[in-house]
């Protein structure tokens, strides 16, 4: 598959596990969020390199490190990425339940059009049918 948009040039994802290192993030029923996004941003590096074409993947990290919000963001922009994808796991309440997605309200075209397939890919992948899609 390739990614809904011509930027005549490979399309860049950059994703970041959320937390990491000493920041555990939410942690309940023996498990902490840190490890949750970290082991969902290699599944979706893998799925984005052997899936699709034309599309380059960095990660804020690969390992159980601490990276700073400003390094996260930093690293994304030199890089000029196409998409900033930052993984988190809501434990906030049961209010909270769900699959979502977010992006900047200004976002380009071409930002907003990644934004969509990989949102609709990623549900039906992962959580159609065990969790609700809150869009």
């Amino acid at each position: 598959m390739v990614l809904p948009i011509g930027l005549g040039r490979p399309v860049r994802v950059f994703i970041d596990p959320g937390h990491g290192g000493s920041d555990p993030g939410a942690i309940g029923n023996g498990l902490r969020e840190k490890d949750l996004c970290l082991s969902t941003a290699l599944v979706l590096r893998d799925m984005l390199q052997s899936e699709y074409q034309n599309v380059e993947v960095r990660l804020s990290r690969q390992t159980d490190v601490f990276v700073s919000l400003a390094a996260r963001s930093q690293a994304a922009n030199s890089w000029n990425a196409d998409l900033f994808v930052s993984i988190h796991y809501n434990a906030a309440t049961a209010a909270a339940r769900g699959f979502e997605t977010f992006r900047f309200t200004n976002a380009p075209a071409r930002t907003r059009q990644i934004h969509q397939e990989m949102h609709r890919v990623m549900y039906n992948q992962a959580w159609r049918g065990r969790t609700p899609d809150r869009g």
